[in-house]
């Protein structure tokens, strides 16, 4: 039944967002994994998806002890396929929760960061082609300094990263690094002024503007500006600034903040028209906080955890605001901590990810923004 669900197309339409744009959705074959990942780079080359590395319990749930694995296979689904091929060649090492971008100038995926084996940050950068259909890497110049569960988006052919984990902790730093010079080296750029350093926020790419958007941090001394935002068992403060980038003048705005805070939404934000910017899901502090007290001994873990929330909310730049406009439909389990892989046909691959605390899903699909016929033809 799941192989069949997973073959299956499937187009779904959700209400009209604030641009009068459509939601189409679609399914695509399952990764042929017996559990799926959190965490995978994921990026598409002349319409071949690729997805590699990533994390997962392949032995028991971690409420029954079981032992998080990180890896290195590479899946691919050349483009109109229906099966995917399972590649020989592996990752350089074994990495999960690091950034992935796809540069279609270059035919190329980039990856960038991540965690290893012991959870420790990385600084490793790699470009990823094709070869005869195989994977080739190239190494690219190292990130200044080791990050993992950093958000950042591609413009053209140069890449971004903000924030994330590092060795001592979250940084409240920011890196680019131009792909298309005869010597690529990373570059320190301004951290937006008064930010807290974030792990799993959210990017995106609007009108030659940069965005970031929530995410969350550890638990500061002062009191957070929204109560609920806060576990204080777990130590984390969930956050809903969100910025935007000039990438010539390496200026930032404060943005609208979002209604709640947010965490580990996939990631990047999907475009949608030329004035907004979805995010599909996330989790934030109150929801989490619902789960354990439901399940204290477990730690709010378990298979009775209702999944992450369907939720999309629309970053409106025109004007400054945040709204509902969607569901993720019932059809598919909504992920978090997973790429968002931009297709040559309008599409936006959601591949894997993690859908209970835990738990992965080897769940692939798609999103896309059909403008309505009045939106057509401005």
């Amino acid at each position: 039944m799941k192989t069949a669900l997973s073959l299956l197309t499937l187009f779904l339409f959700s209400q009209l967002g604030a641009a009068g744009d459509a939601l189409k959705w679609k399914s695509l074959p399952a990764i042929p994994d017996e559990r799926g990942f959190a965490g995978p780079f994921a990026g598409a080359i002349e319409g071949n998806l690729i997805v590699t590395g990533g994390a997962n319990f392949p032995e028991a749930p971690p409420w029954e002890g079981g032992k998080k694995v990180w890896h290195d296979g590479i899946f691919i689904l050349k483009k109109n396929a229906k099966q995917w091929i399972v590649s020989e060649i592996k990752l350089p090492k074994v990495t999960a929760y690091g950034l992935s971008f796809s540069i279609p100038s270059r035919d190329s995926i980039v990856m960038v960061g991540g965690s290893d084996s012991n959870n420790e940050p990385t600084n490793s950068a790699f470009e990823l082609k094709l070869e005869n259909g195989k994977p080739h890497f190239l190494t690219l110049p190292n990130l200044p300094i080791p990050l993992a569960e950093a958000s950042g988006a591609a413009l053209e052919t140069t890449v971004y990263v903000f924030s994330g984990r590092s060795v001592k902790g979250i940084v409240k730093q920011a890196f680019r690094i131009e792909l298309n010079t005869t010597v690529p080296a990373w570059e320190e750029i301004p951290w937006p002024a008064g930010a807290r350093g974030r792990v799993h926020s959210t990017a995106g790419v609007l009108g030659g503007k940069l965005f970031l958007f929530a995410g969350r941090d550890a638990m500061s001394e002062s009191a957070p500006a929204y109560s609920k935002d806060r576990l204080t068992g777990e130590k984390l403060d969930f956050l809903r600034d969100c910025y935007q980038l000039d990438p010539k003048s390496l200026k930032w705005k404060r943005l609208a903040d979002l209604p709640i805070g947010l965490s580990a939404a996939p990631m990047n934000a999907v475009p949608a028209g030329d004035s907004q910017l979805m995010m599909l899901g996330g989790v934030g502090a109150e929801f989490i906080r619902d789960q354990i007290a439901a399940r204290p001994e477990i730690n709010g873990q378990g298979t009775e955890h209702p999944g992450f929330s369907r939720t999309i909310r629309a970053y409106n730049a025109k004007p400054d605001t945040w709204t509902e406009v969607g569901v993720v439909p019932e059809t598919f389990a909504p992920p978090v901590t997973v790429p968002v892989v931009p297709m040559r046909d309008g599409f936006f691959v959601i591949p894997s990810g993690e859908i209970k605390p835990g738990i992965r899903t080897t769940q692939v699909f798609a999103v896309r923004c059909t403008p309505t016929k009045g939106e057509a033809k401005k």
